[in-house]
């Protein structure tokens, strides 16, 4: 899940609370927008063989058009520059696959490894049509 870790369920999103509010709001504005989701918390794009259900299956259930989100802990000095960067890159219409791999590249040649920990799980060719 997601937020606070004070163990009250009502600090926290987990995938299940998702795919039981998507069973009720399926057929309303995902629908039509196929949203690219970003989470940018800790683990939240991590796929483990043990998983039966993780944020990526729930969003997809509800229609999303994909997902992007770190697979290990990343500082938020960090998420925010890569958020920024990837964001920025999105919005004047360049791709997914390429934007992110810009990004990694651009980290990389800072000497920072970390922009590899973002995964998105939609297509490369997915992009950003203003309304």
């Amino acid at each position: 899940g997601i937020g606070l870790r004070d163990g009250l369920a009502c600090d926290r999103v987990t995938a299940d609370a998702l795919m039981a509010h998507f069973r009720t709001v399926l057929g309303s504005i995902w629908d039509r927008f196929n949203a690219l989701i970003v989470i940018y918390g800790c683990h939240t794009a991590d796929l483990g063989p043990g998983a039966l259900l993780n944020f990526v299956s729930a969003f997809s259930f509800g229609g999303a058009g994909g997902l992007l989100g770190p697979e290990i802990s990343v500082t938020l000095p960090i998420a925010i520059s890569v958020g920024e960067r990837l964001l920025a890159k999105v919005v004047e219409g360049m791709p997914v696959g390429s934007a992110i791999r810009e990004v990694r590249w651009e980290m990389a040649n800072r000497g920072n490894l970390l922009g590899l920990a973002y995964t998105p799980y939609c297509f490369a060719d997915l992009q950003f049509q203003p309304n």
